[in-house]
């Protein structure tokens, strides 16, 4: 394995799914109707960056709280999400010099109702983190609202530094900060989520701001900037637009006089003008942010819903192209309501996902799905019916 990623996820009474359970690959498109659950399956991972980032209280309030967290129709008053990372990591730690060779992470949380204050739903929430070790063997730890819990044997591991932090609550610290053997303190391997908005990027941006790319590409400016400072990084930028865009010969990000950033580009039709975002399309906006996430931005997983909208049918194939090469060394996991996208990938990589009988979403491989099935078995293409309707 070349990067840390998610080999499976599970929920349960978690917003519109009943019983979730899915496994991953490196590159993963999920398609279904409109309200089907496919933005309540990537809050799955909203929900697990909020928690490392802000805690465990906070990520249930961005969420809109328990309330909006539990499925109205559960038949009991506890929600939760499981998701086990496929990592190899090998290192020693704490006084002992301990080795600790391990293969995977499980992390779940629970959260279960318990009363009401002046209307408000009071919650109890406990976080398990479970490591898999090459042996065989499983060592694990718990937060159980705020108090921290560890297998004796993973206390020994870590040495006497840790009882300082085994005395203290947490204060609404994620468990999976606290300890340096969990891997999430490296924000390289904390899930991140785009749906990008091209036309927040045609404004100019003040010079102070992240790195890092936000959620809607807004910043996509002081992105390039920064990259701008690397000339191999900026080659390889105008290679990659070069192949869904050959007209586009130049990138350039424009100080402007009141301290902020605007994006530019050169075009061959007249290599004397550099048009400003304000001129740019969407489309051309949309496809150098999406090559940005998929080869500059330093996350291990990337979930990109609807990335094909701005853009044109004719390069989604070569968007797909770009999307599977990334692949190799991230791991992708993307949303469409796009046929075209859907006939360039191979249906492995497909996941279908729709509302049952009661109302819970239900995803699946098209190979799991019997009427489904029974379609392809004929050749007839996921994205033939797709549009015209089937998956509904």
């Amino acid at each position: 394995m070349k990067f840390m990623s998610i080999k499976s996820i599970k929920a349960w009474n978690y917003k519109s799914f009943n019983n979730l359970n899915v496994n991953l690959s490196d590159f993963n498109i999920i398609i279904g109707p409109n309200s089907a659950g496919k933005s309540n399956f990537i809050s799955i991972l909203q929900f697990l960056r909020d928690i490392i980032n802000s805690g465990v209280e906070n990520a249930i309030s961005l969420q809109g709280g328990t309330e909006h967290i539990l499925n109205a129709n559960a038949k009991n008053d506890t929600a939760g999400i499981e998701i086990l990372f496929d990592a190899k990591i090998s290192s020693n730690f704490g006084s002992n010099n301990s080795n600790l060779n391990i293969t995977g992470i499980l992390y779940r949380i629970n959260i279960e109702l318990s009363g009401k204050v002046k209307k408000l739903k009071k919650y109890r929430y406990t976080e398990t983190v479970e490591f898999h070790l090459e042996d065989g063997s499983t060592l694990s730890m718990s937060n159980i609202n705020g108090k921290i819990k560890m297998d004796d044997e993973l206390t020994n591991k870590l040495g006497s530094f840790i009882k300082f932090i085994l005395a203290r609550e947490t204060s609404d610290k994620s468990i999976l900060t606290l300890i340096p053997i969990i891997p999430f303190f490296e924000r390289s391997n904390i899930p991140q989520i785009y749906d990008i908005d091209p036309k927040l990027s045609k404004h100019s941006i003040p010079l102070s701001g992240l790195a890092e790319l936000e959620q809607d590409g807004k910043n996509i400016a002081l992105v390039l900037k920064n990259l701008t400072k690397n000339n191999e990084s900026m080659k390889k930028l105008i290679g990659l637009v070069d192949m869904c865009l050959p007209f586009i010969n130049k990138i350039a990000i424009e100080s402007l006089s009141d301290k902020t950033i605007i994006l530019n580009v050169r075009e061959n039709f007249n290599n004397s003008l550099e048009l400003p975002a304000t001129f740019i399309s969407d489309g051309t906006i949309e496809i150098i942010t999406l090559i940005d996430i998929l080869y500059f931005e330093r996350r291990n997983v990337v979930a990109i819903e609807e990335p094909e909208k701005n853009i044109h049918p004719a390069l989604l194939q070569k968007l797909v192209e770009l999307m599977k090469e990334a692949s190799k060394t991230k791991q992708l996991i993307i949303t469409t309501h796009s046929p075209e996208i859907i006939n360039y990938i191979d249906k492995d990589n497909i996941f279908v996902i729709k509302r049952d009988l009661d109302g819970f979403s239900i995803i699946k491989k098209p190979e799991q799905d019997k009427e489904l099935k029974y379609f392809l078995d004929e050749e007839i293409s996921i994205s033939q019916l797709f549009s015209d309707g089937f998956l509904n």
